[in-house]
């Protein structure tokens, strides 16, 4: 009976994670901007960086402004990353903290940012952190797209830090991400 009993909560536990690893991939994207999408497909676009390996990074300014919010978290700015062949690799939505306690400021929106997708996609599959620099991270990884929430310290000296959530293709990107 026990081991009955076992099988079944493994295999909920199984279908639960699943179903939330698809979740990701069905979502393939944030609203309506959809991983894979040409660049022509946009408009309202002003480069913001050239990367390695012919990615481009562009400033999007899209005409409706829900999307700048992810889900009840209203954000700054949205950069798209596309690749040699202007196919959208990545989406990074970022709002900027400065003045006081610009830094606690950013962690405590990313850790609200977070605990809501912790509510669509269950526990988180990586932590990247790293003392020295204050920067953290979380990911949830389907196997077609990813989904990382998390907080960019710049330094006291810039006065700044971001709170980031960045959808992305799940194969490696090689020039830095």
């Amino acid at each position: 009976m026990k081991k009955i009993i076992y099988l079944i909560l493994l295999i909920t536990i199984s279908n639960s994670v699943y179903s939330q690893k698809s979740l990701i991939d069905e979502k393939n994207g944030f609203k309506t901007i959809k991983l894979g999408t040409q660049k022509s497909s946009f408009s309202n676009l002003e480069l913001f960086q050239n990367l390695d390996d012919g990615l481009k990074a562009y400033r999007y300014r899209p005409y409706d402004s829900d999307l700048y919010k992810v889900f009840d978290y209203e954000y700054d700015a949205i950069i798209l990353y596309f690749d040699k062949n202007s196919s959208l690799v990545m989406i990074m939505i970022t709002k900027v903290f400065t003045g006081n306690n610009f830094y606690q400021n950013a962690l405590s929106f990313s850790d609200k940012t977070r605990e809501t997708f912790m509510r669509v996609f269950g526990k988180f599959d990586e932590v990247d952190s790293d003392d020295n620099s204050g920067n953290i991270s979380v990911t949830w990884y389907g196997k077609k797209a990813f989904y990382s929430v998390g907080t960019i310290y710049f330094g006291i000296s810039k006065g700044k830090a971001e709170s980031n959530v960045i959808i992305g293709k799940t194969e490696k990107l090689s020039s830095g991400f």
